[in-house]
């Protein structure tokens, strides 16, 4: 039994855990916004609106984008297309890949 559940141990260990989510700071011009349902994007409930906005950014987050698609589950006010905003998002997923959400945007 004890062979057995050290042989679990290390074969749990031996795959991936997701990533930490970290809050980062976004800088940029909103380029586009868009509502579409969650089954466009892989997201459940199917049924769920999500809010999107593409925003051009100053300087990259973790990779080297230029833009940066974030989520969001509340409203993007409309009125911040073309503007220039400061958005604090957070990044969920994994390995395998995720995306970032958005915690709060102002215009600044």
């Amino acid at each position: 039994m004890k062979i057995l559940l050290s042989f679990l141990l290390v074969v749990a260990s031996a795959f991936g855990v997701p990533a930490l989510s970290t809050n980062e700071i976004a800088r940029g011009e909103v380029v586009g916004l868009c509502v579409v349902r969650g089954e466009t994007v892989n997201i459940k409930p199917d049924s769920l609106i999500i809010y999107k906005a593409k925003i051009k950014l100053d300087s990259p987050l973790r990779r080297a984008e230029e833009e940066v698609v974030v989520y969001s589950k509340r409203p993007i006010p409309q009125w911040l297309f073309g503007k220039r905003v400061r958005a604090v998002v957070i990044y969920g997923g994994d390995e395998r890949g995720g995306r970032y959400w958005l915690v709060r945007i102002n215009e600044e």
